[in-house]
């Protein structure tokens, strides 16, 4: 019977036919030569287990460890008021955890490899959130940011910042949704205002650049090409007013002539005009018939025209032509005034251009339709004082002020 009580004894404990029990984990205080100082468990003189490490920054660490590297469950925080509490894996967050700023923001989600990785939720003191996921630290991926005031933004992040698809919305009811770039506003979109109104068309860094501005009612108010507003007075009968939003505003009116022979032709698209100023700037236009201006939104600054673009030929410069004339016809023109076409706008200000665009198309010798001709050419005070006459009686033109 005595027998048979030790085997079973010695079955508990493991620790027949000579084998040796495992060595207890050894709890001891350890200090650094660097002032750091450890308190826990070792195993083959290792860190290894339940312990805490205090270094000599002020900096401490409470938690698992696993041959001498964090592992495990555990919290550091810091003097500076920083905390992460989570999940650790070779010395680093990784697996769920919870980071803690001085200033009080916060990130709770998923990390690897000592970052945030995967799903996560981050909190700044001022109340804005963005939930998504995220890579290497950054918003990558779908998410959603908010803000107290009403800002929303659903969509594709890349690196940080707005990239891909996504829909923003704005505290006054406002809302964007297409593509982005870079956080911005950049490729196809449709931005629509409270109001009904909405622009649809390109995007360039938060810009309209190539499309249409259309009323609630689906009716156009105006096209945007390459970054200007273009207003078509032939159906609206006013001009836009000022911005409130906007610290820089500028309205140019360019005089048109556009005259077509009895019924025959149609606008011909692709004519411009391109200015060397701080924006780089050019202005493209489709002239219509009996189009008597064309009022530009522009910024404030200085401008020098430096070449007309026409929609057959890219040879012209400014100063020696619009196709198909020659520069000895050109020379004979008003438009040899142009060679040095430099102007100025005041922001808020609404300016008529010192130039006008004309336009003409005419029968050939068969009676056929058509050739066409554009032309700048500088302008007198006649057609100034004309042209200032018609906008004057236009709605909205008296919130502007004017640039003689």
């Amino acid at each position: 019977m005595k027998k048979m009580i030790f085997i079973v004894i010695c079955l508990a404990l493991s620790g027949c036919a000579g084998k040796r029990l495992p060595p207890p984990v050894k709890v001891e205080t350890y200090t650094y030569p660097d002032g750091g100082k450890y308190v826990g468990k070792f195993k083959d003189g290792k860190k290894n287990g339940q312990g805490t490490f205090t270094y000599p920054e002020g900096q401490k660490y409470v938690g698992r460890w696993k041959d001498d590297k964090r592992n495990g469950q555990g919290t550091i925080t810091s003097p500076s008021g920083y905390k992460y509490e989570g999940e650790w894996k070779d010395g680093k967050p990784d697996g769920q955890g919870t980071e803690t700023f001085p200033d009080g923001s916060t990130y709770v989600g998923e990390w690897q490899n000592g970052l945030p990785n995967g799903q996560g939720t981050k909190t700044l003191p001022d109340g804005r959130k963005y939930v998504g996921e995220w890579k290497d630290a950054r918003e990558h991926g779908q998410g959603i940011f908010t803000s107290p005031n009403g800002q929303k933004y659903v969509g594709e992040f890349k690196d940080g910042r707005k990239n891909g698809q996504g829909t923003f919305t704005f505290p006054d009811g406002n809302k964007y949704v297409g593509e982005f770039k870079d956080g911005k506003k950049n490729g196809q979109g449709t931005y629509t205002w409270y109001d009904g109104s909405k622009y649809v068309g390109e995007w360039k860094g938060g810009e309209m650049w190539n499309g249409t501005i259309y009323d609630k009612d689906g009716n156009i108010i105006k096209k945007v090409v390459n970054g200007i507003k273009q207003v078509d007075l032939t159906k609206e009968h006013k001009i836009p007013e000022p911005d409130a939003t906007k610290e820089s505003q500028s309205l140019l009116v360019i005089p048109f002539s556009v005259d077509y022979p009895t019924n025959f032709g149609t606008p011909v698209k692709g004519w411009g005009i391109k200015f060397n100023s701080r924006m780089n700037k050019t202005i493209s236009f489709d002239p219509k018939f009996r189009q008597d201006y064309l009022v530009v939104e522009m910024e404030p600054g200085d401008y020098t025209g430096s070449k007309f673009i026409h929609p057959d030929y890219e040879g012209n410069d400014y100063i020696y032509g619009s196709y198909p004339r020659n520069r000895k016809d050109l020379d004979k023109s008003k438009r040899k005034n142009l060679r040095h076409l430099s102007f100025k706008l005041v922001n808020k200000n609404i300016k008529i251009a010192d130039f006008r665009f004309t336009y003409w198309q005419q029968l050939g010798n068969d009676g056929g339709c058509c050739s066409y001709y554009g032309i700048i050419e500088s302008i007198d005070d006649m057609v100034k004082n004309r042209t200032l006459d018609k906008i004057s009686k236009l709605e909205n033109f008296e919130k502007w002020k004017f640039t003689d």
